[in-house]
C-alpha cells in the first residue's frame, strides 16, 4: 500500500502523536513533507518542527482544510474546544481518526457529522519503541480504511481491529492502563527481592529477563493456550503451586477484576467532557 500523496494532520502534538510520528517516519512508512500539526504553546511547537522536521499550522481550520486525514491527538478535556469549532470543515471522503481516551464513538459521531469516515484509535506506550498494541473502531464496511488505519498504526506495533464501544473499552483498559498496571507488579516483585538482599537494579533486571522469556516462550509455542502453557511449569506440590495456591486463596484474580472494571468507569467518566 501506498499513501505518498496524503497528507495527515495532527491536532495536537503531545506524546502519543509523536511516537506515531517516530515511529512512521523512522520506518519509512510516509515522508516529513506528508505531516503537519497545530499545537497550543509555540515553544512546543517550534521543538517538535526542530525534532521531526515537519510544518504547522496557526490554526485548526488550516490543517483541516490541507489534510486528507486528521488525526485528533488532543486530551478528552480539550476535545471539545479543540474540535467543535471547527466541524464543517471535515469534508465527506475525509478520514477523521481520534486519540481520546472517553470519548466514545457515539459521542465522535454526534460531533463531526459532515464525515461518516470516523476511527477510534488507542495504543499503549511501547507504541513509542515500535512495540505497541494498537487497537481501532469504526462503524462501517470500509476495506480501503481499515488498510489505512492499519499501514499508518502498523508501524507502532500489532493492529487489532475491534468490533464495538464494548471491546474497544475492555482493550484500553487491558492493553493500554495494562502497561501501568505490570509495572506496578513488577515493583512489588522487585521490593520482594530486595528484601532478600538483591540490588534493586538486579532485581529489575531478573524481573525484566522473567517477562520477556516468559513471552518469548508464549510466542514459541503459540498453539497452546496461556493455561496450557502454566500447566507445563508447575509441579504438583512443588513451590510454583505453592504460590498459586496462596494467589487463589487471597482471590487475586478478583483483585485484578475489580481493578480492570474500575478503570473501565473512569474510562466512561470521561466521555462527559464532550457530552451536552
Amino acid at each position: 500500500m501506498s499513501l505518498k500523496n496524503t497528507k495527515v494532520g495532527f491536532i495536537g502534538c503531545g506524546n502519543l502523536a509523536q511516537a506515531i510520528l517516530k515511529s512512521v517516519l523512522v520506518n519509512n512508512i510516509m515522508s516529513k513533507d506528508q505531516f503537519a500539526f497545530t499545537n497550543r504553546s509555540e515553544a512546543k511547537a517550534n521543538k517538535i518542527k526542530s525534532d521531526f522536521g515537519i510544518s504547522s499550522y496557526d490554526s485548526n481550520d488550516e490543517l483541516i482544510d490541507s489534510s486528507d486525514i486528521v488525526i485528533i491527538a488532543v486530551k478528552p478535556q480539550d476535545f471539545l474546544e479543540a474540535v467543535e469549532p471547527f466541524v464543517s470543515n471535515f469534508r465527506p471522503e475525509q478520514i477523521v481518526v481520534s486519540l481520546a481516551a472517553g470519548v466514545d464513538f457515539k459521542s465522535l459521531q454526534a460531533l463531526v457529522t459532515t464525515t461518516p469516515r470516523l476511527v477510534r484509535v488507542m495504543t499503549n506506550t511501547p507504541a513509542s519503541v515500535s512495540k505497541g498494541v494498537v487497537g481501532y473502531y469504526h462503524s462501517r464496511e470500509d476495506g480501503p480504511l481499515d488498510s489505512t488505519i492499519e499501514y499508518i498504526f502498523g508501524s507502532l506495533g500489532r493492529v487489532y481491529p475491534l468490533k464495538d464501544e464494548d471491546e474497544f473499552a475492555a482493550f484500553t483498559v487491558a492493553v493500554c492502563s495494562g502497561v501501568g498496571f505490570i509495572f506496578e507488579i513488577m515493583s512489588y516483585w522487585s521490593e520482594w527481592m530486595e528484601q532478600y538482599g538483591i540490588s534493586r537494579l538486579a532485581a529489575e533486571n531478573m524481573i525484566l529477563d522473567t517477562f520477556k522469556g516468559t513471552v518469548l516462550l508464549a510466542e514459541q509455542n503459540s498453539d497452546m493456550s496461556l493455561t496450557q502453557l502454566q500447566d507445563k511449569v508447575v509441579s504438583k506440590k512443588g513451590v510454583t503451586q505453592a504460590g498459586l495456591d496462596a494467589m487463589n486463596e487471597m482471590e487475586l484474580e478478583r483483585l485484578f477484576r475489580v481493578s480492570f472494571e474500575k478503570a473501565v468507569m473512569r474510562d466512561k467518566e470521561l466521555a462527559k467532557f464532550i457530552s451536552p
